[in-house]
């Protein structure tokens, strides 16, 4: 069966925690410090602490279900500093490495955004992901970042969709 996109709930928020954690381990062994992959499981509970404040507050969470449980999680919102005129951030995507190339990261980045301008922060040398991004209409705006809390120098950059280009 493929999975199904739905809305996460409350009692997801567990399971999405585990699962993006999973995905992480994954996906950004070399990307990121080995101690942050191996610190994944205690930065949990205030992580699933979080998103329920958020879920709480009304903000919109989407899983992606299997027969083995959830698979895939995405979440979009309006940044608090945005770049000019883009304010919809696609805040996360992450998909266990099963899933990957079987359209379904495709599926949930409609779910979350559509075909809206929108702007998101990935990691600097995570190709797979930006090669995915750009095929999707966003490119690099030349912005970086330190990644808050990261140890080691890890750095995202932003990329941007947009419509109409920005007029400085």
């Amino acid at each position: 069966m493929p999975p199904r996109i739905r809305s996460a709930t409350a009692l997801d928020l567990e399971a999405m925690a585990a699962m993006k954690d999973a995905a992480w381990r994954e996906t950004y062994p070399g990307l990121v410090p080995d101690a942050v992959l191996a610190g994944l499981d205690a930065r949990r509970p205030r992580v699933v602490e979080r998103w329920g404040r958020e879920l709480r507050d009304g903000a919109s969470y989407w899983v992606a279900v299997d027969e083995g449980g959830i698979v895939g999680v995405t979440h979009a919102c309006v940044a608090p500093e945005p770049p000019r005129g883009v304010p919809l951030e696609l805040a996360m995507l992450y998909l266990l490495e099963r899933v990957k190339g079987t359209g379904l990261g495709q599926a949930l980045l409609h779910t979350a955004i559509g075909d809206a301008d929108a702007h998101l922060w990935v990691l600097e040398g995570n190709r797979r992901a930006i090669a995915f991004y750009t095929r999707n209409g966003f490119i690099p705006d030349g912005a970086a970042k330190d990644v808050p809390g990261m140890p080691g120098g890890v750095r995202e950059i932003r990329m941007v969709r947009c419509a109409e280009p920005d007029e400085a």
